[in-house]
C-alpha cells in the first residue's frame, strides 16, 4: 500500500548523495553516487546510481561521498 511505499521511499532517501555499492546482478561489485528513487508500479524502491536503474535490495554498502 502506500505506507509502505512511504516507508521505502524515507529509507531510501538516506541513500541520497551517498557513494553506494551494489551488485547489478552479475556477482560484480559496482559503486556510484545514488542520484535519485522512485517506486515502480511493482511497489519496489529503485534507486538511480550512476545512471543505472537498480533495486534498493542490490546495494551492498553505503558510504560518504568523498568531497573532491
Amino acid at each position: 500500500g502506500l505506507l509502505a511505499r512511504l516507508q521505502g521511499l524515507s529509507e531510501g532517501s538516506n541513500l541520497l548523495g551517498k557513494q553506494v555499492t551494489y551488485d547489478p546482478g552479475d556477482g560484480t561489485s559496482q559503486t556510484g553516487v545514488a542520484e535519485s528513487l522512485f517506486v515502480n508500479q511493482n511497489g519496489e524502491v529503485r534507486v538511480v546510481v550512476g545512471g543505472q536503474e537498480i533495486g534498493i535490495q542490490q546495494v551492498t554498502g553505503i558510504a560518504q561521498a568523498g568531497s573532491n
